[in-house]
């Protein structure tokens, strides 16, 4: 239904319907001050839900292919993701620059973590 919901755990009740049109979602990352929603889904296109704004703060788009994971750096300066296009992309959440493209890979990379100081996907 092109939506994304988000649920106070403790009651159970919906805070939130974040709208987008990126096709069915396979990941969802909260930034570490929680003030980012990344969502990834079926286009590739991933995007950035900002919570104070109740908007869309970044499009981010590059990866072909359904998007399967996101992550973000500790610092919440940047983010990972990887795709069905067999790469993994890390962008500047602040301007949405794809900063570097991995290949290399043979397929689909379904899951992928970044290390503490980002320095390793």
């Amino acid at each position: 239904d092109q939506t994304a919901r988000l649920w106070l755990v403790e009651s159970g009740q919906c805070a939130e319907v974040v709208q987008h049109q990126i096709g069915c979602i396979w990941s969802v990352a909260f930034s570490p001050s929680d003030s980012l929603l990344g969502l990834g889904g079926d286009s590739g296109v991933i995007v950035l839900w900002d919570f104070n704004q109740r908007t869309v703060r970044q499009t981010l788009q590059g990866h072909t292919g359904h998007l399967w994971s996101i992550v973000f750096a500790l610092d919440g300066q940047k983010l990972a993701s990887s795709a069905e296009d067999q790469t993994i992309r890390l962008w500047q959440v602040q301007t949405g620059q794809c900063l570097r493209t991995l290949q290399g890979y043979n397929n689909r990379i379904r899951a992928m973590a970044l290390s503490s100081k980002s320095h390793l996907a």
